[in-house]
């Protein structure tokens, strides 16, 4: 639901590629992956960079046009025995799942945002609590498996979830989070006061291919659960108006962005993005 945003992803595509392609010189057949590759691309020269770094809309064309030719096994199988296979295994040097985790510091799954991301140590080892899911799935298009935006930090819920379906959105597309919109069933402009926590069950208006998310994530079942917190923020929003906020700074009640983080959460862009449901709060809020 939530675009993946990171001022280092420059740094980190570039320590992708440059991990991948010595992976490639040291235990791989370089010529044959290059000519696996420009039968993909279609290019008259492969460019091991660009096919790793190819966007989300590039990999679909590829998907749709020429799933065939996305059949070779390199790329899983360098994923399996060198990006995800534990803590202490390098595709080259220090890179692996954990450091790709780590540099792109996405704590909470885009897929959902309903579930925090974690590396935890356990017996002093690393130990993740999020997977990495294959948007283009690796089962049926393996030749993608280490394409950058093909890797996308997700929940054990939504990876379990999605299994080898291929979805509508990816969190890497620009457009992801203009493609759903939360919302109360209740009357536009309602008392609240007339109304109760199991009255503010969580709708999604889904379109642009985040139906396909909503359905096979569960979305709208999983968000269920949420409705005592959206009961609450809408009671805070219709009780707070900007106006009653700014009456109680005068009053002497704290700053304003200490009344507005009080009743909706953090304020600070980068707070909101490691904080769950900030979806779900600026649809019902607008803060």
């Amino acid at each position: 639901m939530i675009k993946i945003k990171n001022s280092n992803l420059a740094h980190l595509t570039e320590l992708h590629v440059s991990a991948v392609e010595e992976c490639i010189e040291n235990y791989y057949d370089r010529e044959r992956v290059i000519k696996d590759i420009q039968k993909i691309s279609e290019m008259e020269t492969a460019d091991i960079r660009k096919f790793l770094l190819a966007d989300v809309s590039t990999m679909r064309k590829w998907v749709n046009d020429y799933p065939e030719k996305l059949q070779f096994l390199t790329f899983k199988e360098m994923y399996h025995s060198y990006f995800s296979n534990g803590s202490t295994k390098y595709v080259s040097g220090d890179y692996n799942a954990y450091k790709f985790l780590e540099e792109l510091d996405i704590t909470v799954c885009p897929y959902c945002e309903d579930e925090y991301l974690d590396i935890v140590q356990i017996d002093s080892k690393d130990k993740r609590t999020s997977e990495i899911d294959h948007f283009f799935p690796k089962s049926t298009y393996p030749a993608l498996a280490m394409c950058f935006y093909n890797l996308i930090p997700s929940g054990q819920n939504c990876n379990g979830l999605k299994l080898q379906n291929t979805i509508g959105k990816s969190p890497y597309e620009a457009d992801i989070e203009a493609g759903t919109f939360l919302y109360p069933d209740l009357p536009i402009g309602i008392n609240m006061s007339g109304v109760t926590a199991k009255d503010c069950e969580i709708m999604f208006h889904a379109h642009d291919g985040m139906e396909e998310n909503v359905a096979a994530l569960a979305l709208e079942q999983r968000y269920r659960r949420h409705s005592e917190e959206a009961y609450r923020l809408l009671k805070n929003v219709q009780q707070y108006s900007p106006a009653k906020i700014e009456e109680l700074v005068k009053l002497g009640f704290g700053v304003k962005e200490e009344i507005i983080q009080n009743l909706f959460g953090p304020i600070d862009e980068n707070e909101k993005r490691k904080t769950l449901r900030q979806k779900m709060l600026r649809d019902l809020t607008g803060y």
